[in-house]
């Protein structure tokens, strides 16, 4: 799809990215980890890190059945057929603790996924997630922040001064992550208060945008006015 859009619109190769929320968080890590040579960057919101629930912790591929129980274990929720509710009240830390690996850990992974060989750079990510998610363990954010920086080679301490993203903006706190070149290759951007949800800010601005909805699964929203558009 990106060839054929590459082919016949004459788009900026340099300048395709990614981006989607909670499943679609999860496939944009996908896709920068198995296709960098696309990709400049992207922008999961809310989602997990790359291979949390189709490899184990020894590096091994998942399959089947195991992998949904995992993506629910990777999610911090242990399940609908546990629980007896959906989403969870209580999160099955045990089963969650047991996915968490370290950055270099992380970083095998996408490595090992994408193009043989490949020594090209790696998209650079914005990673985007609520405190209040109670969906996807606010957590996963440190996971995926510590996967990107080991593919980028920086450690996990961040590197600006200033936490805000966007001036003036306090619903937000924000970490980014530099390589030897002081070029930003890792940010993550922490909403305050904010449940499983898109931040928008409503408005006709150049770096404004969405509108405030939410849809008919509980406990998620489409977009949660953050006076921050993270699209």
């Amino acid at each position: 799809m990106i060839d054929y859009v590459k082919e016949n619109y004459g788009v900026n190769e340099s300048k395709i990215y990614a981006t989607g929320f909670s499943a679609g968080a999860g496939m944009t890590n996908t896709l920068l980890a198995q296709y960098p040579d696309v990709f400049a960057g992207g922008a999961p919101m809310a989602g997990i890190a790359y291979g949390c629930s189709a490899f184990d912790q020894a590096g091994n591929a998942r399959t089947g059945a195991i992998v949904e129980t995992a993506s629910f274990n990777c999610m911090g929720l242990s399940g609908r057929s546990q629980m007896g509710e959906w989403p969870p009240s209580v999160k099955s830390m045990a089963r969650y603790q047991n996915l968490l690996r370290t950055p270099e850990m992380w970083a095998h992974i996408v490595k090992e996924s994408g193009p043989a060989n490949y020594s090209g750079p790696y998209p650079r990510v914005l990673i985007w997630h609520g405190s209040q998610d109670t969906y996807v363990a606010y957590e996963q954010m440190t996971e995926e922040m510590d996967q990107w920086t080991a593919v980028h080679g920086v450690d996990q301490t961040a590197d600006n001064s200033s936490k805000e993203l966007k001036k003036g903006n306090s619903k937000h706190v924000y970490n980014e992550y530099t390589n030897s070149q002081g070029e930003a290759v890792v940010g993550t951007v922490s909403l305050n208060g904010m449940a499983h949800g898109i931040a928008i800010d409503p408005g006709s601005a150049d770096d404004q945008g969405g509108s405030k909805t939410s849809g008919v699964v509980p406990y998620v929203y489409w977009g949660l006015d953050m006076d921050i558009y993270s699209s």
